[in-house]
């Protein structure tokens, strides 16, 4: 590794270390994942340097620096150089005269507020080659790792810049050149599989190098087979190469098997490929199974294979499928009397549960889906906005199913839901993502669909969400026409009597805003006759199956327009279904419940109730006996929380904010309260605060022991906005990241002791 210093005084080494999640056990029923070993053992380091022509004693020869201001600074006892002022910073260091190729960039640095962080690569001063990649926004140095692709020949770059796209200060150190040999560029077999991304297809496995074989051993099953996928990822391609992957299968006193596979089709874009095996002439024997990469060209090559799964196949495997609806309001649904026409809805809940009261707890995306594929309340994960990402060390409901031996997949339908952006991908074997603001649900059920035909005969858990009922509402062409007839658009129409920021920009012009909500209402329909394609699947007949949404949406209550903004009824009050085989057909339950129990509540109903895992079975709550449980919802950047007390709702703000993105309407201040009796006033129209005064005061309290009671779990990452990102959110309707709660759950989210003006009152 090369260090090449930007400043005379550079900092400390750099120590670079993997942070691998320790893999499951393997599983003792059905899928078993048998340890790939490399059969060569290569050196553990082998990083090395590349010499790079700039002198330490002449810190600034050859480098170009573009800022407002810049100033040495003292980080950690480490001097670094801070680019102050608005707008974008570079630093542009030549590298014309090096000892040797480099395939790896890590920059020693601090960013804040930044919206893109980018490498540029330059020949004769014009970008040959750009990469632009996501960073975590925080108070310590980072040093972010950036690969080459293969194909990308650094002998023709004679500069590298670093570019910054944002007001914030950026504070430099040194960037660090390094040649990592290509083994290293994909997880190894002795350090555990990790998610492998090929397109938007990310599977968990392990490299396999042209000088190093892998090998895993395996007793037989009865009528057992194994399976696998390998692929050939773009960054390790080398034009002109094609290597082949053999598989080797032998057992003594048989006769060796062997399969020669292509790593790439013509004409076929990269992907994974998926192999499977019959090994049940071999039953109670042991199997070695070896896998080689050969090199037609000489050089060195790399490629990606799955962990490999062991099974007897199952003609009624069992299957749970989760599917969250993003954006969606529990009164759209037609079977609890809402106005969208939902019939493959209403047949799920016809075989299962309609839970009548359920709330989300929080108002926003990704925090809520952090919420259910944890169990842990945004109060405690400190996740609350769109630019964090769950931290390695959390426990998931994926990770949870892949212990007990089954396998896991998700397909998402937005960009901050990838792995890359949330960290949602723990526990998962397979995550198909997208890296568009939107995918339509047609899409994402059919990239899943051709997933789970590889999958046939093994237990099978499944996260699929869909995003259509989000803004922009633009369903396909007939679908908001069942719910509006006329012209919309008609001159002679009045003006629509809300500010004009309010506006819909994906209808301009609209006159009447009944149309904004037909789209709304169709593209629940929409979705409605793609989740079919899903259900209908035949193991899903018999499948455990819930449905349920992040949040809802508001289509002007409370002086909020298209979006899910405040801790209203509107916003977070979402489905849930829950159907499995023996369910009582048709049942509704109109205690109040939480979507954050749906994952506990899907282990108990698939028999895997010893799993360690939060929450509780919503099943019992089909008992006579059960009871309204108090529910506690937090917004998204930790501005207000809200306490469900059947039939009262009480929305404490924790911070002055306004009611909306756009910064219009009445100001919320700074612990200030609202209550609603929902029983009476389901849309909480009617503020009861000063009627009900000691009911107010009461909720107030125990809302306030509440959020003063939260556990620092410790799993939250920031992100900064990368601009392919930034410009996804903004088309979403997501605000930035810098309003929002310190991500400090330990801090608290209610003071100790405050004598402002509304809580001297409260007292």
């Amino acid at each position: 590794m090369q260090r090449i210093p930007l400043f005379a005084l550079a900092g400390l080494y750099l120590t670079l270390a993997a942070c691998n999640k320790p893999s499951a056990p393997e599983s003792t029923s059905g899928v078993l994942r048998p340890v790939l070993q490399s059969s060569v053992q290569l050196s553990a380091d082998t990083t090395k340097l590349v010499r790079a022509s700039l002198e330490a004693a002449n810190a600034n020869a050859g480098i170009l620096i573009e800022a407002p201001t810049q100033r040495v600074v003292l980080v950690k006892e480490e001097r670094m150089l801070a680019l102050d002022g608005s707008g974008g910073k570079s630093i542009t260091i030549p590298i014309a005269k090096l000892d040797g190729p480099f395939t790896h960039i890590a920059t020693r640095m601090l960013l804040r507020r930044a919206d893109a962080f980018e490498l540029e690569f330059l020949a004769k001063g014009q970008v040959i080659h750009l990469i632009e990649l996501p960073m975590a926004a925080d108070e310590q140095v980072q040093t972010p790792m950036v690969e080459l692709p293969l194909y990308v020949s650094v002998a023709e770059c004679d500069a590298l810049r670093l570019r910054v796209r944002g007001d914030g200060p950026a504070v430099f150190g040194r960037v660090d050149l390094m040649d990592v040999p290509l083994v290293e560029r994909l997880p190894r077999a002795r350090n555990g599989a990790e998610l492998i991304t090929i397109g938007d297809d990310l599977r968990r496995g392990v490299g396999l190098s042209s000088d190093e074989p892998l090998e895993f051993t395996l007793q037989v099953p009865e009528g057992g087979e194994v399976g696998f996928s390998y692929g050939w990822p773009e960054l390790l391609r080398r034009r002109g190469s094609s290597p082949e992957l053999s598989v080797v299968l032998s057992s003594p006193g048989v006769p060796e098997r062997r399969h020669l596979l292509p790593l790439e089709e013509p004409g076929v874009s990269t992907r994974w490929h998926w192999l499977r095996i019959p090994i049940g002439d071999w039953a109670g024997r042991t199997l070695q199974v070896r896998l080689v990469l050969q090199s037609r060209d000489g050089l060195p090559a790399l490629c990606a294979v799955s962990e490999p799964k062991v099974h007897t196949p199952n003609s009624t495997p069992p299957t749970v499928l989760l599917v969250t609806s993003d954006t969606h309001r529990a009164d759209t649904l037609s079977v609890a009397g809402g106005r969208a026409k939902t019939p493959v809805l209403d047949a799920l809940a016809a075989r299962g549960v309609l839970y009548e009261r359920c709330w989300s707890t929080t108002n926003v995306t990704l925090p809520s889906h952090v919420a259910m594929l944890t169990g842990r309340h945004p109060r405690d994960t400190a996740i609350v906005d769109n630019d964090s990402r769950l931290d390695v060390q959390a426990r998931t409901l994926a990770d949870a199913f892949r212990e007990a031996g089954w396998q896991t997949v998700a397909a998402t339908s937005a960009a901050h839901l990838s792995e890359e952006w949330s960290g949602l991908g723990q526990g998962f074997d397979r995550m198909l993502i997208t890296r568009r603001p939107d995918r339509r649900a047609g899409e994402t059920i059919t990239y899943l669909n051709r997933s789970l035909e590889e999958l046939d005969g093994r237990p099978l858990f499944v996260w699929v969400h869909l995003f259509d009922v989000h803004t922009p509402y633009l369903p396909p062409e007939g679908y908001a026409q069942r719910y509006y007839s006329g012209d919309p658009y008609d001159p002679s129409l009045p003006e629509p009597d809300i500010h004009p920021a309010h506006l819909p920009p994906f209808l301009p012009g609209v006159r009447d805003l009944n149309w904004v909500v037909a789209n709304y209402d169709g593209e629940a329909t929409y979705l409605d006759g793609e989740l079919a394609r899903i259900l209908e699947r035949p193991r899903m007949r018999n499948a455990i199956v819930a449905f349920t949404a992040d949040h809802g949406e508001s289509f002007g209550d409370h002086g909020v327009w298209w979006d899910h903004a405040g801790l209203y009824p509107q916003t977070v009050n979402v489905p849930l279904i829950v159907a499995w085989p023996g369910a009582p057909a048709g049942a509704r339950v109109g205690q109040m419940v939480s979507n954050i129990d749906v994952g506990r509540t899907l282990l108990d109903l698939a028999g895997l109730a010893d799993i360690e895992y939060p929450g509780r079975n919503l099943r019992r709550l089909l008992e006579a006996s059960s009871k309204h449980e108090t529910q506690y919802t937090l917004s998204s950047h930790g501005t207000s929380a809200a306490i469900t007390a059947w039939p009262w709702h009480l929305v404490l703000n924790l911070r002055t904010h306004y009611p909306d993105q756009q910064s219009i309407g009445e100001l919320r201040q700074q612990h200030t309260f609202e209550l609603y009796n929902l029983e009476q006033d389901p849309k909480c129209a009617r503020g009861m605060a000063s009627e009900q005064r000691a009911k107010a005061l009461e909720l107030r309290a125990e809302l306030v022991t509440w959020l003063r009671n939260a556990k620092d779990l410790g799993w939250r990452k920031r992100n900064t906005r990368n601009s392919t990102m930034s410009e996804a959110l903004r088309a979403l309707g997501y605000a930035g990241d810098d309003q929002g709660h310190s991500g400090s759950a330990q801090a608290g989210w209610f003071p100790a002791a405050c004598t402002c003006e509304a809580c001297v009152e409260a007292q």
